[in-house]
């Protein structure tokens, strides 16, 4: 009943609802102590820590944590000089509740921060070409890091733990492909595609915490299976779990 919104749920263990969830069992135990003791098959229901503010900004998505922990990075759409709606960029502080526009009518979307928090790679899309570009976080200014192109869509890049490699999905010669960047000082290198197995639809790559492996959602045969590479090649990490 209400518009999208930013929410922060806790995850972490519930000491308080694991000791109520105990006492409840043995209080059944004790009742009854020939039947089955009870099995929690779900987690305990999340806390919710924070709460955008409605009128912050319209159908926020793509949310990424800062590394400070503390801010979240996010698109949403707003209309630019001729009316028309396109993705912005905008920071919400979830310790002061204040939600600030980072770029305007640059058309960006989907961007992941890099370690230093300065600066984050978001996916650039107008007039129909799709690019990568750099964002500075703190004044909104936009540099390119590949030409805009036709052939070419690009969506949900990540940046490594030490902010010298990217992944990405790209859309090239007819099929989605997972490629992987290196960050220097000239800009991206040029991509390397990571191997996948045979008509498979890669989504959401992510990096491990150590940097050393990407994983990703690997869409195959009506299944959608969490994969890990080396980063060089992708093996199964989980199956069944569509």
């Amino acid at each position: 009943d209400e518009p999208s919104r930013l929410v922060v749920w806790d995850t972490r263990h519930d000491p308080e609802a694991q000791k109520k969830w105990d006492e409840s069992v043995e209080r059944i135990r004790k009742e009854d102590p020939e039947d089955v003791p009870g099995i929690r098959t779900k987690p305990f229901p999340a806390k919710e820590l924070f709460r955008m503010p409605l009128a912050a900004a319209r159908e926020p998505m793509a949310q990424r944590w800062m590394p400070d922990g503390k801010s979240i990075l996010f698109t949403a759409y707003a209309p630019d000089t001729e009316g028309f709606w396109s993705p912005d960029l905008y920071l919400w502080n979830t310790e002061n509740n204040e939600v600030r526009r980072v770029t305007k009518g640059a058309h960006v979307k989907e961007a992941d921060p890099f370690p230093d928090g300065e600066r984050a790679v978001a996916v650039q899309t107008r007039f129909g070409k799709s690019a990568l570009v750099m964002v500075d976080i703190t004044d909104g200014e936009i540099q390119s890091l590949t030409k805009p192109s036709l052939e070419q869509v690009f969506s949900q890049p990540r940046v490594s733990p030490d902010g010298g490699r990217m992944v990405c999905v790209r859309h090239a010669a007819g099929q989605w492909e997972l490629v992987r960047f290196d960050l220097g000082p000239d800009g991206l290198a040029e991509p390397a595609v990571i191997s996948l197995p045979e008509m498979a639809l890669p989504m959401f790559p992510a990096w491990s915490a150590d940097g050393l492996s990407v994983f990703a959602s690997i869409g195959r045969g009506g299944f959608a299976d969490i994969h890990v590479s080396d980063p060089e090649a992708f093996r199964p990490f989980r199956r069944g779990m569509a």
